[in-house]
């Protein structure tokens, strides 16, 4: 079977829920279909590229200007997305510096970048893992960026700050405890936005103490247990279709277009809506 390995992006129960999984990873439907990468994803994955470069001794100012011109090729998906783009270059060195401030404050003396970490789970045949940011030598450190939202108005469009964070997110804490059980280190979750920085770990938040940890890897353990069940079933889409009820009002499913949504929900033989 074409899944060899189980990732967090692949089992997160609030992010991959069983319909979308089946269509992405299991069914013929093409993965580019399905990956529209808006311009926050875009200034977010720009921006860790810009700290891991500046880390490992690229000038700053010549780091930043590269990553914003590969900010400025990504192609929007809307008139609000345009607008979103523009909002995140002018973020982009805030949330740089930000960044910068905690390698220094804690100085981060990165090992490996984007190291394949897997480990092995109770009742599961497939390794748990996946890509970390940042190794070091007790760490692995998981990068998270946050940017001001555009909200379209009747006239126009505004600008909403980033929330103000207390605690990590949920699925942040389920995605750093699959990969440090997988690399055996403790993790932490380096946070910017264009206003503030914080590191998450477990001497500032009980999300990352042991019980927390240990509870979001068995929330992860339990889901690709279920996804290889149906697997072991069979490895033909319609037939696992069977076994799911797919749920097409949740956000996942909002920046996908009209042609393949049809498609999709004829893996379930919708009847096409008139």
């Amino acid at each position: 079977n074409m899944i060899d390995m189980w990732y967090p992006s692949r089992i997160d129960p609030q992010f991959c829920p069983l319909d979308w999984w089946l269509v992405k990873y299991v069914s013929n439907i093409s993965r580019e279909r399905l990956e529209n990468v808006n311009a926050k994803m875009q200034a977010g994955t720009s921006a860790e590229g810009c700290f891991v470069d500046i880390l490992k001794g690229k000038d700053k100012q010549a780091a930043i200007n590269h990553w914003i011109d590969i900010l400025d090729q990504h192609k929007p998906l809307h008139p609000k997305d345009a607008e979103q783009k523009l909002v995140c270059k002018k973020a982009f060195p805030d949330v740089v510096d930000n960044l910068l401030t905690i390698a220094n404050e804690h100085h981060i003396q990165p090992i490996l970048t984007q190291e394949l970490v897997q480990g092995k789970m109770h009742q599961l045949k497939r390794p748990i893992g996946g890509y970390v940011d940042i190794t070091e030598e007790h760490y692995i450190n998981e990068i998270k960026t946050a940017w001001p939202s555009v909200i379209e108005k009747k006239d126009g469009f505004s600008i909403r700050k980033p929330t103000n964070l207390a605690q990590p997110r949920v699925y942040w804490v389920r995605q750093v405890a699959t990969y440090a059980h997988a690399a055996q280190k403790k993790p932490r979750i380096l946070y910017a936005d264009p206003l503030r920085s914080i590191v998450f770990d477990a001497e500032s938040t009980d999300y990352l103490n042991k019980q927390h940890l240990k509870a979001a890897r068995e929330t992860m353990r339990v889901s690709a247990r279920a996804r290889e069940n149906l697997l072991s079933i069979s490895d033909n889409y319609k037939m696992l279709a069977r076994f799911i009820a797919p749920d097409f009002t949740t956000f996942i499913w909002n920046d996908i277009d009209q042609n393949t949504m049809n498609e999709i929900k004829e893996i379930w033989g919708y009847e096409n809506e008139l």
